[in-house]
């Protein structure tokens, strides 16, 4: 069973896909916000506000333009 998911394309672009944006969305979570706050001394509520702009366009973007690079990538 596990040869045949390594053997997918599909499976193996999903798989990454999904690893690449849980990691862009931690680093933009804790670290980015952290270092907007203490070293540019960006207010926290800015902050804020644009990490919640980042999380919902990022994901909904993707959703919107990456089914067709998915499907043309695992074909």
């Amino acid at each position: 069973m596990f040869c045949k998911l390594v053997k997918s394309k599909m499976y193996l672009v999903g798989t990454f896909t999904m690893a690449v944006i849980l990691y862009v969305s931690t680093g933009i979570q804790f670290w980015l916000t952290k270092y907007f706050i203490e070293v540019l001394n960006f207010e926290e509520h800015d902050v804020f506000i644009a990490y919640a702009v980042v999380s919902f366009t990022g994901p909904t973007t993707g959703c919107a333009f990456g089914i067709s690079l998915f499907t043309q990538v695992a074909t």
